[in-house]
């Protein structure tokens, strides 16, 4: 839809597989938490599946709220805990879901940051996955089982690959998901972790 996009990222490995993908965008290596970016410079920001990362939210927050100008909106696209607990994956990866939850802030912490940092008018909208998307993150294959039997896909999520699950429980899970798979025991698995609360969400907020 145009406009003049910077996109940010602490990790030269992100951004350098970016840059192949979209070209129209100024791409630069910093910390969230210290954007070398001008006050009051920009009609909106977007933060995708990236707070857990930051280590002072408040920080970060405040910084976006510098280079915002008056009003414009910030968009968060995050998961809380207490929709992770309800994904059916803690059941084939539990260990791994459990930390991963545990590094995730959860709502209140994200809405009193946001207010720390000067933000008015927060706004929360669940999002729920659909059996269409084509991004591969955690719970993208909530409607799609068989999609975390590929390794590849599991490469591409980083609770698969950073650390947070072993490599017996990763063996162990995939085994037995692909068997509840062949036997359609997947089905009342996903049934069980079933909930109205979304997936993931949007938190907007609007600066000062």
């Amino acid at each position: 839809m145009g406009g003049r996009w910077v996109a940010v990222d602490a990790s030269t490995t992100m951004l350098a597989e970016a840059q192949h993908k979209c070209e129209g965008v100024q791409w630069r290596c910093m910390s969230a938490e210290h954007l070398s970016l001008d006050d009051q410079s920009f009609d909106a920001a977007i933060c995708t599946l990236v707070i857990h990362h930051f280590s002072r939210l408040v920080a970060a927050f405040a910084e976006v709220a510098r280079v915002l100008k008056p009003k414009a909106r910030f968009v968060l696209f995050t998961a809380f805990p207490e929709q992770m607990e309800r994904y059916w994956l803690c059941h084939y990866f539990p260990e791994m879901m459990r930390l991963a939850c545990e590094q995730m802030p959860g709502r209140d912490a994200v809405t009193t940051a946001l207010s720390d940092a000067g933000f008015t008018q927060c706004e929360i909208q669940p999002f729920e996955v659909t059996p269409a998307l084509q991004d591969f993150f955690l719970h993208s294959g909530k409607q799609r089982p068989e999609v975390y039997l590929s390794e590849a896909v599991r490469l591409g999520i980083s609770s698969f690959r950073n650390g947070l699950c072993s490599a017996a429980e990763k063996r162990d899970g995939v085994a037995r998901l692909a068997a509840d798979i062949e036997s359609g025991a997947v089905e009342s698995v996903m049934r069980e972790y079933q909930h109205s609360g979304g997936a993931y969400a949007f938190v907007a907020a609007h600066a000062s």
